[in-house]
């Protein structure tokens, strides 16, 4: 068996936020992009190690009791996540960390602020789009698009004096239901 050098991924993520997501359709519309950076969308800043993309279709089992054995499947759920470890405290990125706060980006400062109020809080959904260059062909990328994103992991801001202040970002890909069924919750592609 002939090992093909060319199917084997290297490179780093960069991550944008907070543009319009493609038209859909089946197949999907591609996300467009220029050396990598899609049109109205932020980068978020620099990330530090992997950045992972989970899809894991739910499954529950079909058995019948003139078999020994499952039968056969059928699909319950679909469940996407984004995880990376950001660096820059970019203002995009943090909003969506703290959730649903108020925010400030003035001359002199940006801020955060909430707590309390007791009342039902608007959930910030955010486009993301992946890209990572293609190490075997010049000016072809990876790229990977979650339509309608939360950030469920909230926000460990950490400090110290003697390493470099991160905080890990989980976003939870969901349906977005004025998308066409089938085109509802993430495009992948491989540009050849």
């Amino acid at each position: 068996m002939a090992v093909v050098a060319a199917n084997i991924h290297t490179g780093p993520a960069t991550i944008f936020m907070g543009g319009a997501a493609p038209a859909s359709s089946l197949p999907p519309t591609w996300q467009t992009h220029t050396n990598g950076v899609p049109a109205g969308f932020t980068h978020i800043g620099a990330t530090l190690g992997d950045t992972v993309f989970n899809w894991k279709p739910n499954y529950n089992n079909i058995e019948a009791e003139q078999a020994l054995g499952i039968i056969d499947k059928f699909v319950t759920a679909e469940d996407g996540t984004l995880e990376f470890e950001a660096e820059e405290r970019t203002q995009v990125l943090l909003k969506q960390a703290f959730g649903n706060i108020g925010t400030v980006d003035d001359g002199t400062r940006t801020g955060f602020y909430g707590g309390g109020g007791g009342t039902i809080l608007n959930i910030q959904y955010v486009t993301l789009v992946l890209t990572s260059l293609r190490r075997d062909l010049a000016g072809k990328y990876e790229v990977l698009v979650l339509y309608k994103a939360v950030c469920t992991a909230g926000i460990p801001l950490t400090y110290s004096r003697t390493k470099v202040s991160t905080y890990k970002m989980n976003f939870q890909a969901l349906p977005d239901g004025t998308r066409t069924v089938g085109d509802q919750i993430f495009q992948f592609s491989r540009e050849k």
